[in-house]
Parts: structure tokens; C-alpha cells; sequence
């Protein structure tokens, strides 16, 4: 079923909402690395299903970024800046965040925060 604009407006608010909190987390060097990467890859995939829903693009209910990149590609919309940075994200996502991430922990959070920054910047363009 195709998404509607209105909910693309509220996703973009929520994203900001979790990117607000993984700069929040990211000031403190005492924040864990889970609730970094877990606030910035839910920032990252709210804004890939705002974009989805800007152009009414049936997309799954899931937390995979890979299959919503997907479906962004099949859609014929551009892909965001470097995909494959955001992809790494998944191993924060919904469906692992009860998982020991012990093998995360060289995960740069510096890296994490600016990427989801130029997605938030980029994200109006990006669907053009």
C-alpha cells in the first residue's frame, strides 16, 4: 500500500527526533555505542520511508536498510550519499537491539553522526 505525504512529514519529525538524541548521546564519550548506533540508524530509516512516501512507493515494514535502499532504487529515485555506510547501520536496528554488540565496538561514532547529518541535509534533494 502506498504511503502518503502526511506520513512522510511525520517520519521526517520523528527522524530529527532520534538524530536530536544521538547528538545528544554522541556529546557525552561515557554514552554507550548501542544507543548511538540505535538512535541513528532509526533517524536513517525513517528518512528512507519519508522518501518512499513523498513518492508513494509501496515499501515493506521492516528495519532493514539494504531492502529499503532496495526500494528506493527500484523506484527509480538516487540513492543517498555513500549507501554502503548506511547499510552498516542494521546492526543497531529494532530487531537486534536486545543482541550483545560487543562486535560493534570499533564502530566510529563520529562517522555514524556526520553521515546522518548530510542525510538530513540531503533527504529533500535526494527524492528529486
Amino acid at each position: 500500500m502506498p504511503r502518503s505525504p502526511k506520513q512522510a512529514d511525520v517520519l521526517r519529525r520523528k527522524a530529527n527526533d532520534d538524530a536530536w538524541v544521538a547528538r545528544k548521546l554522541m556529546a557525552d564519550p561515557q554514552s554507550p555505542l548501542w544507543a548511538i548506533g540505535f538512535h541513528t540508524q532509526q533517524a536513517v530509516e525513517k528518512l528512507i520511508k519519508a522518501v518512499l512516501c513523498d513518492q508513494a512507493a509501496t515499501f515493506p515494514f521492516c528495519h532493514d536498510l539494504e531492502e529499503l535502499l532496495a526500494v528506493v532504487a527500484k523506484n527509480g529515485l538516487s540513492l543517498p550519499p555513500q549507501p554502503e555506510r548506511l547499510t552498516a547501520l542494521n546492526t543497531f536496528a529494532a530487531a537486534f537491539r536486545y543482541d550483545d554488540l560487543n562486535t560493534v565496538q570499533d564502530a566510529d561514532r563520529a562517522e555514524m553522526i556526520t553521515d546522518l547529518m548530510q542525510l538530513l541535509q540531503a533527504t529533500e534533494a535526494w527524492a528529486a
